[in-house]
């Protein structure tokens, strides 16, 4: 659900502090920069966001900011061919887990709150 959607919950008080943990968390990374809007070219597309709001399985509020990235035109907004997501599949995590009892490697869960805002992008 959006952030209006979740507002008009009766859980709408518990939604607060985990809208205030990302929002403080985006700030520190430096997420974002104010433009003014005459200081944006007119060919640059803006970009808007929107609050993604999920109440976990074990009863926790997540609230998560996100670009609206499908007003993107592929081609005239950004380079097809210059995109790629740091992430993982399947096959390669059986294959770490099976080198791991092969070799008696020790392995721990990490879960990195806003890791995606620490990626350092290019042009």
């Amino acid at each position: 659900m959006n952030y209006k959607m979740a507002m008009k919950t009766v859980d709408k008080e518990k939604w607060d502090p985990s809208v205030e943990e990302e929002h403080n968390r985006m700030v520190k990374m430096n997420v974002w920069e104010v433009v003014k809007k005459n200081k944006v070219p007119n060919e640059a597309k803006v970009v808007s966001t929107t609050w993604a709001m999920n109440k976990k399985v074990d009863g926790t509020f997540r609230a998560r900011g996100n670009a609206c990235g499908f007003v993107q035109v592929p081609g005239e907004h950004y380079d097809r061919d210059s995109i790629s997501t740091p992430v993982t599949n399947k096959a390669t995590i059986i294959v770490v887990l099976v080198l791991s009892i092969v070799f008696g490697w020790a392995n721990e869960l990490i879960d990195v709150k806003g890791a995606f805002l620490c990626g350092n992008f290019s042009e």
